[in-house]
């Protein structure tokens, strides 16, 4: 696990109050998440779509907390994305820089 007990157990434990927020989008936003993801619980998009009438979902079964890592149909459909994380995911592994 990369992140720290104490620190999943802060982000665990807090409250947020993105319902209002959420709920004021109006413009279309996509939900991607992994129905196995172990990490933020498929519950947190199940309540985004809840409170964000603007909200569609992307589910994608038998996939944990990356989908956009390690499925090569899904890894294509986030190729638009430049984040480093998913560049970074995008990479075949054997030609990532060991570094």
């Amino acid at each position: 696990m990369v992140v720290p007990p104490a620190v999943r157990g802060a982000l665990i434990s807090r409250e947020l109050g993105a319902g209002e927020i959420f709920a004021s989008i109006s413009v279309p936003m996509l939900v991607t998440h992994g129905r196995d993801d172990a990490i933020v619980l498929p519950s947190m998009a199940e309540y985004t779509l809840s409170v964000c009438a603007a909200a569609t979902p992307s589910w994608y079964e038998g996939v944990g907390h990356m989908p956009f890592c390690g499925s090569r149909p899904i890894a294509s459909t986030a190729s638009s994305l430049t984040s480093p994380a998913t560049e970074a995911c995008l990479i075949p592994t054997r030609q990532r820089d060991p570094r």
